[in-house]
């Protein structure tokens, strides 16, 4: 058996640089893992700000909506990124202006961000104002 030395570091003949390992040796290594290692649980998620009734902070509804843009929709409706109803441009607006109805969709959006709007996405404007609806303004007790 070479020692640990001529494997690393490349000391002795040119079979020293081997990395195979007989399964006795196998055996040992996957002895000394602790039982619990190797068990592999998925790693925590992080809570979502998409779920739940509490009220946002104005920071947390906008990571609330870049989530709804990122896990709902760019996989159900994918679209390039400047035609997104939550490109960044239209959060700004949304958030500014509290944009709470899907019916204030027109008078509460400007043409020029309406228009460059895939029409697909104006079905996610109920899930849009659920979060901003939950917008609260000032500190959060």
């Amino acid at each position: 058996m070479r020692n640990q030395d001529e494997i690393v570091f490349g000391r002795g003949d040119a079979n020293a640089l081997s990395m195979s390992t007989e399964p006795a040796e196998e055996a040992e290594i996957n002895d000394e893992i602790a039982p619990e290692a190797k068990q592999s649980s998925p790693p925590a998620q992080p809570s979502s700000l998409l779920t739940g009734t509490r009220p946002l902070t104005r920071e947390e509804t906008r990571r609330a909506l870049e989530e709804l843009r990122r896990v709902v929709i760019d996989v159900e409706t994918p679209a390039e990124s400047h035609r997104n109803i939550l490109r960044e441009a239209m959060i700004e607006h949304f958030i500014g202006v509290r944009f709470s109805d899907p019916d204030e969709w027109m008078p509460r959006v400007p043409t020029h961000l309406r228009s460059g709007c895939d029409p697909a996405h104006k079905k996610y404007l109920g899930q849009i104002c659920d979060v901003i609806n939950r917008m609260h303004e000032g500190p959060l007790n």
